[in-house]
């Protein structure tokens, strides 16, 4: 392999972790405005607690 295939992989390697990122922070932000979303937002219902 040369440099330049090695470059290449690299380069998209790093454009697929990019892409994956952004997926996430997209979703996770949709679903910020959704209650019981997140594990932090989750609350037992029907405890006395």
């Amino acid at each position: 392999m040369t440099k330049r295939h090695g470059y290449a992989l690299l380069s998209a390697f790093v454009a697929l972790v990019v892409a994956v990122s952004v997926t996430v922070l997209i979703r996770s932000a949709a679903g910020d405005s959704t209650s019981g979303s997140s594990a932090t937002g989750r609350r037992p219902h029907g405890s006395s607690a």
